[in-house]
């Protein structure tokens, strides 16, 4: 296929530095190995490094920069160098700087370099050895484990040891001494709402100041009200604490009311003024504070603190007996390498004249900082050029520690060295009827955003004839009622919600809606492979995948990264915990949203509307908003739980599960679909 011109001017360009905003499909590898290969026209492998986000672009990165040189005979210089090309992941870029300068990093040249299933399994086991020695010592570590639950501090723990970077930083802001740390967390909820809380401070004046201008000329009732209104509404302007404002606030809110007065302005105004009112302390209500629940917590986050670094300790320990390093050593280990020793960044410097970042809007903060050490900065003397790709739009926003803004950062590195900013806009994967309509609907939710993404250019799509006449992109809508006219259950819409979803499928199959294979590059009717279903939590995939099979589409789940990540699996894990530890009423939830009894998301929320009792003795007795077949699964739950935890101090866990198993209708859930045998 003929470059684009975009493409083109990104290959060709003469800037030192260039960033690239790639949208989605728009032929960026090839870009990137086009690029890399003029590169070579004026100098060599050696002194480019490729930087990619994962191993596999890295492998096809390299056999494409492999092909296109062995192919070129103005290349052939280049050959007898391909194996040195210093092309890979942050990480291979990390290790080979610190196998380079062992001394001065302070590391073994022959050390290995864990996996991420080796380095998962050290960590757990330090972390269990950590809490074993918690639970022993009497001292704040058991605190955090008597607060936490030494299932969630086992869940968690290995988590913080994995980012231990940004775990250890996050406590050292706190500071030392753990008791500043409710001056420190105090501030901070200042520093960030405040600007917030004087938002709503001020809103809440100008509704109390229109409810006194028109009070005079209502009716007697809706004055009597405004009045009632008025009194709290008075003290919260003039509460001195965020606390007792809200407080205020909420209790005018409560007196509020809508139903009286007539239609004459002023009790328009004022009634107005008092749908204003619900709408602030909603928003106020909804901003963190300070509060009883507070302190007892930041004790156990103290002992979490020690818990955290004797993990740490013992990890380290660990790795060490192994002569190992794991992926953020290698990351943590070049940033240091490289700030702390002048000479060998400058040297590193002058080395690569090229530098070149794919997936950019993915790299994490201390990726970032590598980065930059190694392009230079503002720093004087040699550095290499940087070539940026990434696309803001397409961020995986905090995953693995993904920081967009590094991203913007970076670019504007660029920008203040004179380099431009390039779009790939083309997106090859869809046709432009698709790609418009995308944009449009995605215009209104990138509009206003922090970064602004509406600015950013809009994609098209391939120039070519959509396959069909559409319609490319539609929107069912879920109705929140039942045909009775009552509120429909989040179960039931879930379900009304997968058997249209399914529904639409088997339409565009039954209809042979043309699709382009692009290994057979030609149009042909659509598969039940060509279709795949995107869902926010992967709880309700049962629901979607008995709709599928009532409609006749053959569908195959993807179980993740293993057994134990598949849905079923983790509902099984959820009961043999809450009867591990009866307290845990988050595993508790789950069991009840699960299979095993299928209760609604809205009979969960109305069972824990009474606070205060526990969750088990809510489903005993539930409140009267609980009613029909929701009241009948209620009291199912409670019967089985109740004969579960009586086994449970008998029974294996194995056992356990096949009782649950014969008791609730969890197997039949899963028996018609595919695999579920």
């Amino acid at each position: 296929m003929d470059l684009t011109a975009e493409q083109r001017t990104i290959i060709e360009a003469d800037a030192s530095d260039l960033a690239v905003s790639a949208g989605a499909g728009s032929g960026k590898t090839r870009v990137l190995v086009e690029r890399y290969v003029q590169l070579l026209r004026d100098c060599s492998i050696p002194e480019i490094a490729a930087i990619t986000f994962t191993e596999a672009a890295a492998a096809e990165m390299r056999d494409r920069v492999r092909r296109e040189v062995m192919s070129d005979p103005a290349l052939e210089q280049h050959r007898a160098l391909l194996d040195e090309a210093a092309i890979g992941t942050v990480h291979s870029l990390g290790l080979r700087l610190l196998r380079e300068h062992p001394v001065e990093a302070g590391v073994d040249p022959s050390a290995a370099v864990l996996a991420d299933d080796e380095a998962e399994l050290l960590r757990r086991a330090a972390c269990i050895e950590a809490i074993d020695a918690a639970a022993e010592a009497g001292d704040e570590r058991t605190t955090a484990l008597l607060g936490l639950g030494v299932y969630h501090a086992g869940l968690q723990l290995p988590r913080m040891v994995a980012q231990r970077d940004a775990v250890g930083t996050a406590f050292a802001a706190m500071g030392a001494d753990s008791a500043g740390w409710p001056a420190y967390v105090r501030a901070a909820l200042e520093a960030h709402y405040g600007p917030q809380q004087g938002t709503i401070r001020r809103q809440a004046e100008e509704i109390a100041w229109q409810i006194r201008r028109d009070v005079g000329n209502v009716s007697a009732k809706l004055a009597e009200v405004a009045g009632a209104v008025l009194q709290p509404l008075t003290e919260a302007c003039e509460a001195d604490s965020w606390g007792d404002f809200a407080a205020s606030l909420g209790e005018a809110r409560s007196r509020t009311n809508l139903q009286s007065g007539g239609s004459a302005p002023a009790a328009v105004s004022v009634k107005d003024a008092f749908k204003e009112l619900r709408e602030l302390n909603d928003e106020a209500q909804r901003l963190p504070t300070w509060n009883e629940h507070d302190g007892p917590a930041l004790e156990v986050l103290a002992g979490l603190r020690a818990l955290f670094e004797d993990a740490v300790r013992r990890y380290e320990t660990a790795k060490q007996a192994q002569n190992a390093l794991d992926y953020l050593d290698l990351e943590l280990g070049a940033v240091d390498l490289l700030r702390d020793h002048p000479a060998v960044a400058a040297g590193v410097r002058e080395r690569f004249l090229h530098l070149m970042v794919d997936e950019s809007q993915d790299i994490n903060p201390v990726q970032a900082e590598l980065i930059e050490l190694i392009a230079g900065g503002d720093s004087d003397g040699p550095r290499p050029a940087l070539f940026l790709v990434g696309d803001a739009r397409q961020s995986i926003y905090r995953f693995r520690g993904a920081d967009v803004h590094r991203f913007t950062a970076l670019q504007d590195l660029v920008d203040s060295r004179g380099g431009p900013l390039l779009p790939l806009s083309r997106s090859f994967r869809s046709h432009d009827a698709l790609v418009g309509r995308i944009n449009e609907l995605f215009g209104a939710v990138f509009e206003g955003t922090e970064l602004d993404l509406a600015a950013l250019p809009p994609m098209t799509g391939r120039p070519a004839d959509a396959p069909s006449d559409g319609p490319h992109l539609t929107l069912t809508q879920i109705e929140n009622t039942a045909p009775d006219g009552a509120r429909s259950s989040d179960h039931n819409r879930r379900r009304v919600e997968a058997d249209a979803v399914a529904g639409e499928i088997r339409g565009l199959l039954d209809g042979r809606r043309l699709v382009w294979d692009r290994h057979d590059d030609r149009m042909r009717p659509a598969r039940p492979g060509d279709v795949a279903i995107l869902l926010r939590r992967f709880s309700n995939v049962h629901v979607f995948q008995q709709a599928l099979d009532t409609h006749g589409v053959a569908a195959a789940t993807p179980s993740g990264t293993g057994f134990f990540t598949r849905q079923e699996v983790l509902d099984c894990i959820n009961l043999l915990r809450w009867l591990a530890e009866p307290q845990d009423e988050l595993a508790l939830s789950g069991v009840l949203r699960s299979p095993f009894f299928a209760l609604a998301d809205d009979t969960l929320l109305a069972l824990r509307g009474e606070r205060a009792r526990p969750l088990r003795a809510a489903l005993a007795d539930p409140p009267s908003e609980v009613g029909g077949e929701d009241r009948a699964r209620c009291a199912h739950a409670a019967e089985t739980l109740a004969e579960l935890r009586r086994a449970a101090a008998s029974l294996p866990a194995d056992a356990l599960l096949e009782l649950a198993l014969e008791r609730s209708a969890f197997e039949a859930s899963w028996a018609p679909l595919a695999g579920g045998e």
